[in-house]
């Protein structure tokens, strides 16, 4: 079945979905491996330090709890890490790189 341009797959004739919405689809179908690559270097460095950020901050806290100096110490130093990491992202954000 064929509406104008558009070609209706069986499956679509079944859901109805609007014109424009089969027509996006069709023409901009876009892979994993291409959505992953748009993120820009700014975004990646800003969610990596929070998460490092929340990894030292975990660490930091069973550290404390189970009275482990050396894994408290190590928490501290992820968490200033990730902290870094997110700033270098928000500067890479701002300079538009």
């Amino acid at each position: 079945m064929s509406l104008g341009r558009i070609d209706l797959t069986p499956r679509e004739r079944r859901v109805q979905l609007p014109w424009h919405v089969k027509a996006l689809r069709r023409d901009s179908q876009i892979t994993s491996g291409q959505r992953r690559s748009a993120m820009k270097q700014s975004t990646k460095d800003a969610a990596k330090g929070r998460f490092h950020e929340v990894k030292g901050t975990v660490k930091e806290t069973l550290g404390r709890a189970t009275n482990n100096p050396d894994l408290a110490a190590e928490g501290q130093v992820e968490k200033l890490g990730g902290k870094i990491q997110k700033k270098i992202g928000q500067v890479k954000k701002v300079l538009g790189q």
